[in-house]
C-alpha cells in the first residue's frame, strides 16, 4: 500500500494553477486590501462547520454554505494553460481549506461512480483561460471538496509542530520527511483531507484509477507508509 499527497505536475503541461477572479483577468483577482463590503473567497470562504481556519471545518466532513457557494458562482476562475487540449483538473490542494480543486464533468461521474460520498461537487460556471482568451477546455468544471477525513499518521514516526497563529490559536505544520501513514488506516481509503494537518492525500488505488482514465494535471508525492 501506497500512501501520496497531491500536488500540481508540471511536467506534463497540465498541471495549472488557479485564481478567483472579479472578471476574466487576473487584473481582477483578489488582493488586499479587500473592503469588507466585498465578498472575498479568500477571508469570507466559509464551512457548515466553520471558517478555513476553524477546528470544526478541518475534522468534520464539512460541506460548503449555501452562501459560499453563491458567491463563487458568481466570479471567475481564471488560469494560464500550456496545451490546447481538455483537462480533467485545474489547480490542485493545499493544507488551506479554500484551496480546493476543479474538476470536468467526465472526472466528477468517474468519481461518483467510484463512491458518491468522497466530494461534495459545486458547478463553476466561469472559468476562463487567458491563453485562448476563451473557457478552458474540458468544462464544465466542479469545485471539488474533499469530505472524507481519516487520521492516520503513525505519530511514533511523525513529527507535527504545532505552531501558534495570529488569532489566538495554532496551526499544525507537518515535517514531511517524516511523515508516515499507518497501513491500517488506510487500507480500504482512496482520497481524504487529514484532519490533524489538512492535507489531501490519497492512496495508490486512486492514482491508478486517475491515471487509468487519462487523468493529467496532478502529482503524486510518495510518503511513507508504516506496518502498524
Amino acid at each position: 500500500m501506497k500512501c501520496y499527497k497531491i500536488g500540481k505536475n508540471g511536467d506534463n503541461g497540465f498541471g495549472c494553477g488557479i485564481q478567483w477572479s472579479r472578471d476574466r483577468s487576473f487584473d481582477g483577482i483578489f488582493t488586499e486590501p479587500v473592503p469588507k463590503s466585498e465578498w472575498n473567497p479568500h477571508r469570507d470562504f466559509r464551512y457548515e462547520d466553520g471558517g478555513i481556519r476553524s477546528y470544526g471545518a478541518l475534522v468534520k466532513p464539512s460541506r460548503l454554505t449555501a452562501k459560499t457557494i453563491s458567491n463563487l458562482q458568481m466570479l471567475w476562475v481564471v488560469t494560464t494553460t500550456k496545451i490546447d487540449a481538455p483537462h480533467d483538473v485545474l489547480g490542485d490542494y493545499s493544507i488551506l481549506m479554500n484551496n480546493l480543486a476543479l474538476v470536468s464533468e467526465r472526472l466528477k461521474d468517474i468519481l461518483e461512480a467510484l463512491d458518491p460520498a468522497l466530494f461534495e461537487f459545486v458547478p463553476i460556471p466561469n472559468v476562463w483561460d487567458t491563453t485562448t482568451q476563451a473557457p478552458v477546455n474540458g468544462g464544465p468544471f466542479y469545485l471539488a471538496n474533499v469530505i472524507t477525513r481519516i487520521d492516520a499518521w503513525d505519530m511514533d514516526e511523525t513529527i507535527i509542530d504545532s505552531i501558534p497563529n495570529n488569532i489566538g490559536g495554532s496551526i499544525n505544520l507537518l515535517r514531511m520527511d517524516t511523515a508516515t501513514a499507518k497501513r491500517s488506516k488506510i487500507a480500504n481509503a482512496l482520497i481524504w483531507r487529514d484532519p490533524v494537518t489538512g492535507h489531501v492525500l490519497c492512496t495508490e488505488v486512486f492514482r491508478e484509477l486517475l491515471e487509468n482514465a487519462g487523468v493529467k494535471g496532478w502529482g503524486y508525492y510518495p510518503l511513507k507508509v508504516s506496518d502498524k
